[in-house]
């Protein structure tokens, strides 16, 4: 099977469905360096692995930027990596409990499917697991950094580097062809120009901050998980909802063919 296939192929096996978790000894260990380090501050990450034969493996953390305080820490979700995908989240309590919060409740509702949460003093014995409706949940712990060298390796070998005899499936050419039409529907130097000359206009009782962010969800995306944003709505902010597994959207920026105005200073915007 051709990489771009691969790509392409839906992993049946990868579903959300589980009966067991195991969580890799070294992601634990992590965890608690991290925890450590943060002290004061609660530590937050998000939680890498797949779904094998009905078990969840949990085989790493997903970094992504946020902000911590010792009453809680908040993670910028929409700036995972395009095609990334999580199973849940990590974070540490800087105090002798590890029941979940209200706050984190609503974390663990939309971030995964298995969450956990370390108290003090930081040890393998002080981890809680709880699944998305803040149940407690058993995991064990083993060494299963095996597989995510296995599943480089299934993804990727000798066979996927195409020779001058290969030649595209025809679900290949559609895949390539798609990112032509992208390219084609992107123009950024007439963007670039609209960006530069149209300004932010809030609305009555709206402060200049942009308090009126753009929301994407789902349903907003189209079948390449694809949504094209205007020009003139850019400088409002982006805010994405995104689902457990879920990769993260591709925005295109397009151009406003029926914008009614057009500005080259703040002058045109004088109140009469």
């Amino acid at each position: 099977m051709g990489l771009i296939s691969k790509i392409l192929k839906s992993d049946d096996n990868d579903s959300n469905t589980f009966n067991r978790v195991c969580v890799d000894r070294e992601v634990l260990e992590s965890v608690i360096y991290y925890a450590k380090k943060a002290y004061p501050h609660e530590f937050l990450s998000m939680l890498d692995g797949l779904i094998r034969d009905n078990t969840l493996y949990i085989t790493g953390l997903i970094f992504i930027p946020g902000e911590t305080s010792d009453t809680g820490a908040v993670l910028h979700y929409d700036q995972l990596p395009p095609n990334t995908k999580f199973y849940g989240t990590v974070h540490s309590h800087p105090g002798p409990s590890a029941m979940p919060s209200d706050a984190d409740l609503e974390i663990f509702s939309k971030r995964g499917f298995f969450h956990m949460i370390v108290r003090l003093p930081y040890t393998i014995e002080t981890f809680k697991a709880y699944d998305k409706g803040g149940n407690p949940m058993d995991f064990e712990i083993g060494d299963y950094s095996y597989l995510k060298e296995e599943e480089f390796s299934d993804f990727f070998d000798e066979d996927d580097i195409l020779t001058d005899d290969d030649n595209f499936s025809d679900e290949e050419e559609e895949f390539l062809e798609s990112f032509d039409d992208i390219h084609k529907r992107t123009d950024y130097d007439e963007f670039s120009k609209n960006y530069k000359n149209t300004f932010y206009i809030p609305s009555p009782g709206q402060s200049d901050s942009a308090e009126n962010p753009i929301t994407i969800n789902p349903e907003d995306l189209d079948d390449n998980n694809v949504i094209e944003i205007n020009a003139s709505d850019i400088k409002r902010g982006i805010n994405i909802n995104l689902e457990p597994g879920m990769p993260v959207p591709r925005i295109v920026i397009k151009n406003d063919q029926d914008i009614d105005y057009k500005c080259n200073s703040e002058d045109d915007f004088k109140e009469e």
